[in-house]
């Protein structure tokens, strides 16, 4: 789940970018320099000039400023993408305890309620038959067979969005 997840990728790059952010920002202590060569074509003879230039790092404050803010939001990151992990851990353990349940379900109705219940309604109809049971009586026992029959539709339904989330 956690190698499949696009929510945690965006959040594992932001950490990337954080970290670069981080070197970016200590970048700015070293001074910078560069030197080159100007040419100015237009005139005659062709006149060079040599060019070098140096930024020094005065506004020290600025500068520590900026590395705290970017360590700030790399640990802002950092909480998030643990908040999101924990969070996508208990959806998959939630997920993963309803297919499981569901599958209980499905087994518990498929071999013990619906066998009995079939087995109820035959010695209903029966009784119905030789008059030691009334109508109502034989209604309502396969009313409870189509209710178990509808059960197992649901959790067998309730099992394949499980297992489809879990995929």
């Amino acid at each position: 789940a956690p190698a499949r997840n696009t929510q945690l990728k965006s959040i594992e790059a932001d950490l990337r970018a954080a970290d670069a952010s981080i070197l970016l920002a200590e970048k700015a202590r070293i001074p910078d320099s560069s030197l080159g060569l100007m040419a100015d074509v237009k005139m005659s003879p062709v006149l060079y000039r040599p060019l070098a230039t140096m930024s020094l790092p005065i506004w020290r404050d600025k500068i520590a400023a900026q590395i705290a803010e970017a360590q700030a939001n790399k640990r802002a990151v950092q909480a998030q993408l643990s908040a999101e992990q924990i969070a996508l851990a208990v959806e998959f353990a939630a997920t993963s305890f309803q297919y499981r349940e569901a599958s209980r379900n499905l087994v518990l109705l498929n071999e013990k309620l619906l066998p009995k219940a079939r087995q109820s309604l035959e010695v209903a109809r029966i009784g119905y038959l030789s008059g030691q049971i009334d109508f109502f009586n034989l209604s309502d026992t396969e009313r409870t067979l189509l209710g178990f029959q509808l059960d197992t539709v649901d959790a067998s339904t309730q099992r394949e969005l499980a297992l489809a989330e879990l995929s």
